[in-house]
């Protein structure tokens, strides 16, 4: 059987950094580098106030912007009951809750919470 300390030659020592020179010129690829053909890029629209009930959300500029393949605010997505679970593992999850911070339905709770979100053709566009 191998001692602990066998298992654990690399730390405290400094390793190779085999992807350095990649990094310091520009040529690595990260997946935001990824692109495929057909490929769409989502933003979500982030609430700038931190409590406030939404009166309604305009999604018709959005929509009608050359690229904009779709956009969806939680009045898209089933309003689930405010008991509803989901056994997940072990334990459970309040999926309610999940549901709410997620994408805002009523009211923002925080900045920064989502309210919609938008699927375009180039991430400029979104």
């Amino acid at each position: 059987m191998d001692a602990p300390t066998d298992k654990l030659k690399t730390v405290g020592r400094r390793l190779p950094r085999v992807d350095a020179a990649e990094r310091v010129t520009g040529r690595a690829v990260y997946p935001a580098d990824f692109s495929l053909p057909g490929m769409l890029h989502g933003r979500i629209k982030r609430s700038p106030h931190p409590h406030a009930r939404i009166l309604r959300i305009n999604l018709d500029k959005a929509l009608a912007l050359k690229g904009v393949r779709a956009a969806v605010t939680a009045a898209d997505f089933v309003d689930l009951p405010v008991d509803a679970f989901a056994q997940v593992g072990e334990g459970g999850a309040d999926v309610w809750y999940i549901s709410r911070m997620n994408m805002a339905r009523d009211k923002v709770f925080w900045i920064g919470h989502p309210v919609a979100a938008i699927a375009a053709v180039d991430p400029h566009v979104a």
